[in-house]
C-alpha cells in the first residue's frame, strides 16, 4: 500500500549537508574588478616585460592597527594649540558638543580631523554599547544639520580613551576624496549616548581661545538644539598639501592615536610570469588619490613574497634576496638594520682607489664583505674571504610573523628546521632591531631537526605562536634558545600561504585535509563535507587560504571529481567556504581564479583578492561585474532518499523552488542514475510554483543551473508538497 510522506522542505543547501558539488559560478559570492593596468604599464614600459599573467604570492593587511599615512602638515587657524590641558566639556547622554570650523584657501582636500580627548568613568556600567560617536557635518545658520560629509563618521568604545585628564590626542581619517569648501563652515560633532554623569567622555576646552572661523557649541538634547560657548575645543583638521604660512608638524600635537574606524593600509605583493621570465612587483593603496600604485621593490625573481608588520614597520621576506622593510606603507623598500647579519645598506661596491678601514663594508659581485685591516688599500675581495677581507654570509628567510615584542624569520634554505628571533623591539626606536644569526651562539631555535621535512608558515593564535613544518605542528610557549618547541601533532602546512585565522582559531591545508587548531590538537574539518574536493587538488602549492570576519575560504583551483566509472566533472577556479559558526562548508566556483586575498578597507572591510589574470578583485561585494558577458552557474545536490532507499518514491502535482534573481534559471530532477530532466518551471518569481509533476525513483538528484547577467542570482530551496512511498517496486531509472 503507497503511503503518503510529509511534505519536504529543503532549505540548506550547504555543501556539508546535502550539496553534492553545490558549485555555483555565478555571482555568489560576487565580486568586483580593479585592473592595475595603469601601474603595471608604468614599469613594463621600462623594461619590456610583457605582464600577461600575474599571480598573487603574497598580500597583507596592514597590521590589526589602524594605520594611515600622514603627509603635509597642521595649519595655524585649522589647529587650536593649547599649551595647557584648559576646561573640559562633557559628552553623555543627551549631551553632545560640537566645534565648527571655516576651511580657508588651500585647505579643501582633507586627510583628517584630530581631536584632544579622554574618559571619565567605568564602561562596565554603561548600557551596552559603550560607544562614543564622531562625526563630520555640515551647518544651517552656523549649527550642525545632522548631515554627513561624505560619510565621515567614526564609532569606537569609550574605554579605547585616555584617563589621563591632560587628554590624548585622536586623529580620525577621513573618508578617501572628502572635500571642502572654502568659505563653508563644517561641524566636528561628538555624542556618546549611553553615556551619564559618572561616565563621560571630555573634549578639551580652551574658554580664553579666540578662533575666527568657528565656534563651541553644547546639545543638551541630542543635537536638537544647540548653545554657544565662549572660546573653542581642541581640534585640528589635516590638509593635503603643506601649509603655505607658519606650518608647524603634528609632533607638537603629542602622540597620536589612531582609534577603531580608521583608513587601512594594505600592501601587496605579485608574483609576474612571462615567457619564462618571473619577476616581482610590490602594489600599495595610496589613500590620497585611491589608487593602486606600484613600489621601488621590483626585482624579485621566482620568489613568493610575505610581510610582517610591527611599530609602523613592514617587513617583506622572499627567500632569495635580502631581507627589506618600509616605513611608508610599501611605497618604497630598504634594507635596513634590521637586515641580517650587518646594516649591508651601508655597503658600496667595492673600489680600488678607496682605503677602506676595519669594519667597512662593500658590496663586490654577487656578494658582501667587511674589511679586516686597516687601511685596505686595493685589495680585491675574493669568494670565501682571505686575509683582507671577511665574507659575509646574510641568510635570506622567507618567512615572517611578529611574536610578542620580537620577529621571528624562517624558511632558510641552509636551515630549513630553524627559526630565527630578533631582539626585543625598541618602542622609541622600532627601526633597531638586531639579530645574532652566529650558527652557533645565534639567537634561533631548530624545530625538531631529526623529523626532517622544513618550516613552511608562521601563524599567531592567542598569545602563542604556532610553527608549521610540511611533517609537522609546533607550538612556541615561548621564544628563547634555552626551551625547546613544543611538538603538537604531525600534521603540517604545505606553506604559508595555506594558513588562515578567523575568530580567534588558526586554519591550515596539510596536504591532504583542512584542519583548524587552537594551538592544541588540530580537527580535521574537511571531512564533514568537502573531502572529495580537497583529495582532487591538483598542486598544493597553489592553495590559498584566507579569511573574513566570520568565515575562512581556501582557494583551490581547477578540479576534477569522479561520481562513476564514467562521470567525471571539472570545476573551475574553486573556492571552499566554511562558517565557523554553522560548522557549515559551502563551495563556490568563480569564472576567475582567486589567489592571495585579504580584508581591505574600512569596516565592514570587502575582501580584495588578485586574479591570474593580472587585476584585484572585490569579493563578496553587491557590485555586479559580469562585464556584459553571461557566466554560467550550476547547483546540484546530493542523491536524496526521502525516505527508505530501497523503497520506490512518487514526486507528484506540485512543486515549489524558491529564488531571487532566477530568471535566467532552470530547475531539473535525476531519477536513481538516469538523466536530468527539466521540472518545466518558471523561475521569474521569489516563490515558483510548478504542476504536473511527475517522478519517479528510490533516490533524486536535484540541479538548479543558469546564466547570470546584470543580477546576482541565489537559490533558497525547495518544497516538494506530495511524495508518495510505493514501497519496493521495479525501477528501470537506472
Amino acid at each position: 500500500m503507497a503511503q503518503v510522506l510529509d511534505p519536504i522542505e529543503q532549505r540548506d543547501f550547504s555543501a556539508g549537508r546535502i550539496a553534492k558539488s553545490a558549485v555555483a559560478t555565478a555571482l555568489m559570492p560576487n565580486y568586483s574588478t580593479h585592473s592595475l593596468t595603469s601601474a603595471i604599464n608604468s614599469v613594463a614600459n621600462s623594461i619590456n616585460v610583457d605582464f600577461s599573467e600575474i599571480i598573487g604570492s603574497g598580500i597583507v593587511r596592514k597590521g590589526k592597527q589602524d594605520i594611515l599615512q600622514m603627509t603635509g602638515q597642521m595649519k595655524d587657524g585649522q589647529a587650536e594649540r593649547i599649551a595647557t590641558s584648559g576646561s573640559d566639556l562633557v559628552v553623555e547622554g543627551a549631551t553632545e558638543q560640537a566645534q565648527t570650523f571655516t576651511p580657508i584657501a588651500g585647505q579643501n582636500v582633507t586627510y583628517g580631523i584630530a581631536l584632544k580627548l579622554y574618559f571619565v568613568g567605568t564602561i562596565w556600567g554603561l548600557v551596552s554599547p559603550p560607544n562614543v560617536i564622531v562625526s563630520l557635518q555640515t551647518t544651517s545658520a552656523g549649527k550642525p544639520t545632522g548631515t554627513l560629509v561624505n560619510n565621515n563618521s567614526w564609532t569606537f568604545n569609550a574605554g579605547l580613551l585616555t584617563s589621563n585628564t591632560a587628554g590624548q590626542v585622536y586623529l580620525f581619517p577621513t573618508n578617501p576624496g572628502t572635500t571642502l569648501s572654502t568659505g563653508v563652515t563644517y561641524a566636528i560633532v561628538i555624542d556618546f549616548p549611553n553615556g551619564d554623569s559618572g561616565d563621560e567622555v571630555k573634549w578639551v576646552y580652551n574658554s580664553g581661545t579666540v578662533y575666527a572661523g568657528g565656534q563651541s557649541l553644547t546639545s543638551t538634547n541630542s543635537g536638537t538644539t544647540w548653545s554657544v560657548n565662549t572660546g573653542a575645543a581642541y581640534f585640528a583638521q589635516e590638509i593635503l598639501d603643506p601649509a603655505p604660512v607658519s606650518p608647524y608638524n603634528i609632533a607638537p600635537l603629542g602622540n597620536w592615536s589612531f582609534l577603531s574606524n580608521n583608513v587601512k593600509k594594505n600592501v601587496v605583493g605579485f608574483l609576474i610570469h612571462s615567457s619564462g621570465l618571473d619577476e616581482g612587483a610590490i602594489f600599495y593603496y595610496n589613500t590620497t588619490n585611491s589608487t593602486w600604485e606600484v613600489s621601488n621593490l621590483f626585482t624579485l625573481s621566482k620568489a613568493n613574497i610575505r610581510f610582517a608588520n610591527m611599530d609602523g614597520y613592514v617587513y617583506e621576506a622572499n627567500g632569495i634576496q635580502l631581507m627589506k622593510s618600509s616605513v611608508d606603507f610599501g611605497a618604497t623598500w630598504t634594507i635596513t638594520n634590521s637586515i641580517f647579519p650587518y646594516a649591508i645598506d651601508t655597503a658600496a661596491p667595492w673600489d680600488n682607489s678607496i682605503s677602506y678601514g676595519i669594519g667597512a663594508l662593500v658590496q663586490y659581485g654577487s656578494f658582501y664583505y667587511s674589511s679586516l685591516i686597516n687601511p685596505n688599500l686595493n685589495h680585491t675581495p675574493t669568494v670565501g674571504g682571505d686575509d683582507n677581507w671577511e665574507q659575509l654570509a646574510p641568510i635570506y628567510p622567507s618567512l615572517l610573523i611578529v611574536s610578542g615584542n620580537r620577529l621571528l624569520a624562517s624558511g632558510v634554505s641552509t636551515y630549513p628546521s630553524r627559526v630565527y628571533f630578533s631582539s626585543l623591539v625598541d618602542p622609541v626606536n622600532p627601526a633597531n632591531l638586531t639579530w645574532n644569526i652566529d650558527p652557533t651562539a645565534g639567537d634561533f631555535f631548530d624545530i625538531d631537526p631529526d623529523s626532517g621535512g622544513i618550516v613552511t608558515a608562521l601563524a599567531n593564535v592567542s598569545t602563542l605562536t604556532l610553527v608549521f613544518k610540511n611533517n609537522g605542528m609546533y607550538r612556541l610557549n615561548a621564544v628563547s634558545k634555552t626551551v625547546d618547541p613544543e611538538n603538537v601533532f604531525n600534521v603540517g602546512c604545505v606553506s604559508q600561504e595555506a594558513v588562515t585565522s578567523c575568530l580567534g582559531i588558526v586554519y591550515f591545508y596539510s596536504g591532504d585535509g583542512i584542519y583548524s587548531t587552537d594551538s592544541t590538537f588540530p580537527q580535521n574539518l574537511s571531512r564533514i563535507g568537502v573531502q572529495d574536493f580537497v583529495d582532487a587538488i591538483a598542486d598544493p602549492l597553489q592553495v590559498y587560504a584566507y579569511a573574513d570576519e566570520f568565515n575562512v575560504y581556501f582557494s583551490i583551483g581547477n578540479v576534477t571529481l569522479s561520481y562513476g566509472p564514467e562521470d567525471f566533472r571539472t570545476y573551475s577556479n574553486v573556492v571552499l567556504k566554511f562558517s565557523p559558526r554553522d560548522q557549515n562548508w559551502q563551495v563556490f566556483s568563480y569564472n576567475q581564479r582567486l589567489a592571495q586575498t585579504t580584508e581591505f578597507g574600512v569596516p565592514p572591510a570587502t575582501l580584495l583578492a588578485t586574479e591570474y589574470n593580472g587585476a584585484l578583485a572585490n569579493v563578496n561585494t553587491n557590485t555586479i561585474s559580469d562585464d556584459g558577458t553571461a557566466i554560467p552557474f550550476e547547483l546540484e545536490t546530493q542523491e536524496q532518499e526521502l525516505g527508505n532507499r530501497s523503497h520506490t518514491k512518487n514526486i507528484s502535482d506540485k512543486m515549489v523552488v524558491y529564488t531571487r534573481n532566477g530568471n535566467n534559471s532552470a530547475f531539473s530532477i535525476k531519477e536513481n542514475d538516469g538523466n536530468f530532466k527539466s521540472a518545466n518551471m518558471i523561475l521569474e518569481n521569489r516563490v515558483n510554483v510548478g504542476t504536473d509533476i511527475n517522478f519517479a525513483g528510490q533516490f533524486f538528484t536535484f540541479k538548479w543551473q543558469g546564466q547570470a547577467l546584470g543580477s546576482r542570482p541565489e537559490f533558497q530551496g525547495f518544497h516538494l508538497p506530495m511524495v508518495t512511498d510505493l514501497g519496493i517496486t521495479l525501477n528501470d531509472n537506472e
